[in-house]
């Protein structure tokens, strides 16, 4: 029985110095999930410090947005440095506006003259900005700012072959977005015999063309020539041009676009020669 009782002993003692081993394991594992530069609060520090950054740094470039809205107001132009300087400084969030680096002062208003640059610092975040005279955040606490302009994208070079076959590209995607249409039109055959006209249009533009077109009538003046197509009323009342004879005769004719109708203002006698020209209208 005394035997029996020794074993039972030395089988706890074992146990618990098993368990302590496990427990100081799961202890350092812990410290090392915990602490460390890849560390759960090493992470959550950063992110803070992130954030209050990003909240600091929104609320800096609405002062400035503000200033800008300001000086428009009063000048209709865009504000220089001296004047969002002169705003800053009465404003009750910051803390100093300075033309040296980490300078704690007043807000007395300073006189930026030809500076490059501005300091200020709000009271609520330990964060100092740089503003160029061009009114953009450049540094914080003394880390400059990528540059990261829109405009300023990554350059292609293409061929010649290539970018005369983008130009074709984007002229046919062009022509069916406005949906190019061109239509034969028909013609006063009381007034006119032979000959053609033809309407081309988009969404943009008209353009009315004759060709050959041979007088029938004696009648002189406004006369009517055809009519353009109902969804097609050009909102000018009224447009004119010039016209000629086929062969480049001088010709006082003109081609009169009024509304959806089309007339020949001529003055020449029937079957004198045949017209040609048309004219083009923008809207």
């Amino acid at each position: 029985m005394i035997k029996q009782k020794n074993n039972q002993k030395g089988i706890t003692i074992i146990a618990l110095i098993v368990t302590i081993i496990i427990l100081l394991i799961l202890a350092g594992v812990t410290i090392i999930t915990l602490s460390g530069q890849n560390g759960l609060l090493s992470k959550t520090d950063r992110a803070k410090g992130e954030n209050e950054k990003q909240s600091a740094t929104e609320i800096i470039n609405l002062k400035i947005t503000n200033a800008q809205i300001e000086s428009y107001k009063e000048t209709q132009s865009m504000p220089n440095l001296q004047y969002l300087s002169n705003m800053l400084c009465k404003d009750e969030e910051i803390q100093y506006v300075e033309l040296e680096t980490q300078k704690l002062a007043t807000l007395k208003e300073i006189v930026v003259g030809d500076a490059e640059a501005i300091y200020t610092k709000l009271k609520d975040y330990d964060y100092e900005f740089k503003i160029s005279k061009s009114l953009k955040l450049v540094a914080i606490n003394g880390v400059e700012i990528a540059d990261k302009e829109e405009n300023q994208e990554d350059t292609v070079t293409i061929s010649k072959n290539e970018w005369e076959e983008l130009k074709s590209t984007v002229s046919e995607l062009k022509n069916k977005v406005e949906e190019v249409k061109t239509i034969t039109l028909d013609f006063d055959t009381n007034n006119w015999s032979s000959g053609s006209v033809t309407c081309t249009y988009s969404a943009h533009s008209c353009t009315v063309s004759v060709r050959d077109l041979m007088k029938k009538t004696s009648e002189k003046g406004w006369i009517k020539l055809t009519t353009l197509p109902k969804e097609l009323t050009l909102r000018s009342q009224f447009v004119a041009m010039t016209i000629q004879g086929n062969s480049g005769e001088a010709v006082k004719d003109r081609l009169i676009v009024d509304g959806n109708q089309i007339f020949i203002e001529t003055k020449s006698d029937a079957n004198m020669y045949p017209l040609w020209g048309g004219i083009t209208y923008t809207y």
